[in-house]
């Protein structure tokens, strides 16, 4: 079935990431009434742009002081015998950078758009504005192969998926050899999996699988089954 979807939300360039990040931290300032955005996370947000845009800033300034550096050296290894050097290039200012907040602004935006998404006053006009949605594009749910990679953790089995298209999942899990049953539906392109052994204190094998859903119907095709000795 050929369905229209929402491709992947996130710029994948650093322009253009910088520029989408410059953008959100206008618009959380527009729409902070209508998403009920605190006020702490739209400071949070604002501040780290602030931060790029001096990075940015400072990036540009370096690295035409570099350039003229460069230029310095040619001189002074294949200059002209007869001339004196021009003056050193002088070292810029950068200036005062703005307050540095916590760390990972992107992971704290990505946190936050599901919540301003859960809004009941969200709309994909607002969603555009904020440019927190992916573009529209044609997508075939027939051939979709969900990826699966599995990491065992002492009481947990950590699943990951690509939900950047297809944002909904079905984990299915067994003991091996026996036929995969419904764990739960689960949103995200991580999610934990906290299994009881079968057995008290004794080891099992475990197979894992993840369907896509899509309308709280399932797609495409199963990914690979992946296979884990599992502890408890």
């Amino acid at each position: 079935m050929l369905i229209q979807i929402r491709g992947p939300w996130r710029k994948p360039t650093k322009a253009g990431a910088s520029a989408q990040l410059n953008n959100i931290a206008d618009k959380v300032g527009v729409y902070n009434t209508t998403l009920g955005i605190p006020t702490a996370d739209k400071e949070r947000i604002q501040g780290a742009n602030a931060l790029n845009l001096f990075i940015n800033s400072s990036r540009v300034t370096f690295n035409s002081w570099v350039k003229g550096l460069t230029t310095y050296e040619d001189q002074l290894l294949d200059g002209n015998v007869l001339e004196a050097m021009n003056p050193f290039p002088v070292t810029p200012t950068l200036g005062v950078p703005p307050v540095q907040g916590k760390a990972g602004i992107w992971h704290f935006i990505e946190n936050r758009r599901t919540i301003w998404m859960a809004n009941d006053n969200f709309d994909d006009t607002i969603g555009d504005a904020m440019t927190i949605l992916g573009p529209l594009q044609n997508f075939e749910t027939d051939t979709y192969k969900p990826t699966l990679t599995v990491k065992v953790i002492p009481h947990e089995i950590i699943i990951h998926t690509d939900s950047s298209i297809i944002e909904v999942h079905n984990l299915y899990a067994a003991i091996t050899g026996q036929p995969l049953k419904l764990v739960t539906t689960f949103r995200g392109s991580k999610f934990g999996y906290f299994r009881q052994l079968t057995a008290a204190g004794q080891a099992e094998s475990v197979d894992l699988q993840v369907r896509g859903v899509y309308k709280n119907a399932e797609i495409g095709l199963e990914s690979d089954t992946i296979t884990v000795a599992y502890k408890g």
